[in-house]
């Protein structure tokens, strides 16, 4: 079945705003984000609406905006991308597709607890409105993560708005699984997600889900998101093992060299 595109670009702009890169310029309905390298989709154009001027002309400005940058030029591209002939006039320009990511998402259930009870065999769950060293080190720890990142990373996470919630397990003194919401109702988006290597299969993510969008719900959220990587089945089971069903796709289209 194919997904409604109005609610595709509904949760596409959830997504964008939620997680801002350091720099976005806005160029007829498209956004051109740059974030100094620190992932591809706050590198990279979302092509929100169509606008007036010419598709050529458009394009040509958005290579330019990141060649003054050193940054290869690259579009996060889904069916509601504008103008809809965007992915065949990027592949005349001689750019070549890369697998992006599975958008996945949960109807909230308001009847459920709004927070799990602490499970003494999983650790002790921890929401913050704000990250913490612990918080950032165990991040980077999970990984992986290119040196000479984390403080930018950090910095991003900062310009998360309100209302959020930094969700940690706590095993001990180590914290040992992390992840983000972002709410902006009836959207809440889960980023983030990690656990340390020597944690995982044990049920922390689930215990963390639940946490975060327990969290959602007391802040008006109905429908909860997520972004994942095709290839990645261990993450992918994790979330369908909590209720989250994909509902599109998206792929980076790059520019060659």
């Amino acid at each position: 079945m194919t997904p409604d595109p109005r609610r595709t670009l509904a949760l596409e702009i959830a997504a964008a705003d939620a997680l801002p890169p350091r720099e976005r310029v806005d160029d007829d309905g498209w956004r051109l984000r740059f974030n100094d390298g620190v992932t591809r989709r706050r590198n990279s154009v979302f092509a929100e609406h169509p606008g007036i001027d010419p598709l050529d002309a458009k394009l040509a400005r958005a290579e330019a905006f990141y060649r003054e940058r050193g940054a290869v030029a690259r579009f996060q591209v889904t069916a509601a991308s504008r103008p809809p002939e965007l992915a065949r006039a990027l592949r005349e320009r001689g750019y070549h597709c890369l697998a992006g990511a599975l958008v996945q998402t949960l109807e909230l259930t308001a009847g459920d607890d709004p927070v799990p009870p602490e499970d003494p065999h999983l650790g002790s769950l921890e929401l913050a409105d704000a990250p913490t060293p612990a918080w950032l080190g165990a991040l980077e720890a999970a990984g992986p993560n290119p040196q000479g990142e984390a403080e930018l990373r950090a910095a991003n996470l900062w310009a998360v708005a309100a209302p959020r919630a930094f969700g940690a397990v706590r095993v001990g003194n180590e914290i040992v699984a992390v992840g983000l919401v972002a709410v902006a109702a009836p959207w809440a988006g889960l980023f983030n997600m990690a656990t340390l290597p020597a944690w995982r299969r044990r049920g922390l993510g689930r215990y963390l889900i639940r946490a975060l969008t327990g969290y959602a719900r007391s802040h008006g959220a109905e429908i909860a998101y997520l972004q994942v990587h095709p290839d990645n089945v261990g993450a992918r089971a994790l979330y369908a093992s909590a209720g989250f069903a994909t509902h599109h796709r998206y792929d980076y289209w790059e520019a060659p060299g």
